[in-house]
């Protein structure tokens, strides 16, 4: 019964809140509390598009989320000075879209080299046509959500040293793009950032970078190694899923936690020590990790997620007798190796034998 009084306050809520929608010529657009507009979407088909400053004598100041997405025939596009904010994915898949024009005299964005920029933020907002090579100017702080989605031309990027962030996927699906090297002054890569560049195969990441978001490198098909710079604490969900070429990883001691999904499907990973830092694996953070026959679990970890190693057909796990580890393994009839007081114990008091359980 609570649940059902919940959905109807949530329902009440969004119907109490919602905006009516109206159109203007080809434009549909809602009007803002303080009597301001905002283009939530285009319905024609002209090849040049000029936004309206003013509707029904109102200014025009946003352009909302996804508000041109998938204008195929969208070549030509004018922005208005009365523009001050512009949404994620505004511009998305309109693949024609090669000549962007906004007057000097807009105080928030300008255009750089067929990119919008933001002056304000000092953010690079979206690039619209599909350019091979993109030099972004010094001074810039950071890189949108969603700033080189789909640019599938995309083969080279040079980010200055005054970048610090990195945007919710801010290179997805950017099929071309083989290389990049990621400044000192980062220290946040978000959510997806290069999920989907399938030519991918290295990357540099700084110290400088304390967290890297959910899906960073999700399907990263052509990746084959990367270090994980001693700055990192978490490894976040779905970080490096389905990354099939990476072979080796290294994990440095300051990641505390390895979580959900983290390196499933990386079936060409075949060995991978965890450092005495990390405390949580979380739940499939190696499924399907077909190749990955060893590796070594530290005392440290204290909670390992259900099916965390599941499909690692040919994996023995590498821990102290007694740990968490050994109890997991056994609970979950994996393959055990276990070295009395750990590997260095083992040669200081030349002991050679080890147990190795074979659970069923």
């Amino acid at each position: 019964m609570k649940k059902i009084l919940l959905l109807l306050l949530i329902c009440f809520a969004q119907n109490l809140f919602a905006q009516e929608v109206f159109n203007y010529d080809d434009f549909r657009y809602t009007i803002k509390r303080n009597n301001t507009i905002t283009i939530t979407g285009y319905n024609g088909y002209s090849s040049s598009v000029n936004i309206p400053s003013v509707i029904e004598g109102k200014p025009v100041t946003t352009i909302g989320d996804e508000a041109f997405f998938h204008c195929d025939s969208l070549t030509s596009i004018t922005i208005p000075d009365s523009v001050i904010s512009i949404g994620e994915r505004a511009f998305r898949f309109c693949d024609s879209l090669t000549n962007i024009k906004i007057s000097e005299n807009n105080e928030t964005f300008t255009v750089i080299d067929n990119i919008l920029y933001n002056k304000k933020e000092k953010m690079l907002h979206t690039c619209f046509s599909k350019k091979t090579n993109v030099v972004i100017p010094n001074g810039i702080l950071e890189i949108n959500n969603s700033a080189f989605s789909d640019c599938d031309s995309l083969t080279r990027i040079i980010i200055p040293d005054s970048v610090t962030t990195i945007g919710h996927s801010a290179f997805i699906c950017c099929d071309s793009l083989t290389r990049i090297t990621i400044p000192d002054s980062v220290t946040t890569i978000g959510n997806y950032a290069f999920s989907g560049c399938r030519s991918l195969k290295s990357i540099i990441i700084p110290n400088s970078v304390t967290t890297i978001g959910e899906g960073a490198f999700y399907r990263c098909w052509s990746l084959k190694s990367i270090t994980i710079p001693d700055s990192v604490t978490t490894i976040g969900e779905d970080a490096f899923y389905d990354c099939n070429s990476l072979t080796s990883i290294t994990i440095p001691n300051s990641v505390t936690t390895i979580e959900y999904g983290a390196f499933s499907g990386c079936s060409s990973l075949t060995s991978i020590i965890i450092p005495d830092s990390v405390t949580t694996i979380g739940s499939e953070a190696f499924y399907g990790c077909s190749s990955l026959t060893s590796i070594t679990i530290p005392d440290s970890v204290t909670t390992i997620g259900d099916y965390a190693f599941r499909g690692c057909e040919s994996l023995i796990i590498q821990c102290n007798p007694g740990s968490y580890a050994e109890k997991y393994c056994k609970k979950n009839n994996i393959k055990c190796l276990i070295t009395p007081d750990g590997f260095w114990g083992i040669i200081k008091k030349k002991i050679y034998k080890i147990k190795i359980y074979f659970v069923r």
